[in-house]
């Protein structure tokens, strides 16, 4: 079974990108609202075949709101207390992506 994972990914927009979206075509896509965050948000969040799972923190800076990052129909996973950039060298999160990935 094929499966996709979000560490602390924006899915419905983080107001931080608004510090860049004046000039970064990425970041207006990123900001609350956006054209893009609409249309992804348009329909079902976890389509088709595929399992899907969010690792996000209470303690993101960049992703805001916290909210932004989980998925109905995804295992949502808080990570606990960690920066924006931390989670992906974290032993703790690296070890719940791999269960995820080992998952029958």
């Amino acid at each position: 079974m094929d499966r996709w994972v979000s560490l602390a990914g924006p899915n419905r927009g983080t107001t931080t990108a608004w510090a860049c979206a004046l000039w970064d075509q990425a970041c207006r896509d990123m900001t609350p609202g956006s054209y893009v965050v609409r249309n992804l948000a348009g329909g079902d969040e976890t389509p088709g075949a595929v399992r899907y799972a969010t690792f996000w923190s209470q303690c993101d800076e960049t992703v805001n709101p916290d909210s932004s990052v989980p998925l109905d129909g995804a295992a949502n996973t808080p990570v606990g207390c960690l920066r924006h950039n931390a989670l992906p060298g974290d032993p703790a999160t690296a070890a719940g992506v791999r269960a995820f990935l080992a998952e029958d």
